[in-house]
């Protein structure tokens, strides 16, 4: 029997429910201070989270300094 003929005879695997899990929120200094795991400097993280004044989550931090970096600068 080939591979595929075996995989086509088991039974699907049943679904499980993946618990979802919580988010984690962080204060604006503990993101600068981690700016190298988003591959940036603290001074553009700093820059990024300019305005941030609560706690956010890694992927909020993501967002805004993907938006940071997008900008068009003005001269």
């Amino acid at each position: 029997m080939s591979d595929a003929e075996e995989q086509e005879e088991t039974p699907a695997a049943p679904r499980q429910k993946v618990a979802m899990a919580e988010e984690i929120f962080y204060d604006p200094a503990t993101l600068i201070a981690a700016a190298e795991s988003f591959r940036t400097r603290p001074e553009v993280m700093a820059g990024a989270l300019y305005d941030v004044t609560v706690i956010i989550t890694r992927d909020d931090a993501e967002k805004r300094l993907r938006e940071f970096l997008s900008r068009e600068v003005n001269n």
